[in-house]
């Protein structure tokens, strides 16, 4: 699992962490982005969703963690 982290950066921060762990880890499947920037509730699935990638969201002490899948 490639973990991205992404806590204390504000928008668009932690969909460009996530899209540059994308393209950089091509055989990667699982990533596991933290952030804790609100406004990533709605930008992230949304981007996901785009992507065609798997999303679910954790929410722990203030973080936002999105356990994402990449399709084989």
């Amino acid at each position: 699992m490639v973990v991205v982290d992404a806590v204390n950066l504000g928008c668009p921060m932690p969909i460009l962490k996530l899209k540059r762990a994308l393209s950089v880890q091509k055989e990667s499947v699982q990533f596991l982005l933290k952030t804790t920037d609100e406004g990533a509730k709605k930008d992230v699935p949304a981007f996901c969703q785009q992507q065609s990638l798997t999303v679910f969201l954790k929410e722990e002490k203030g973080v936002l963690a999105f356990y994402i899948k990449r399709e084989v």
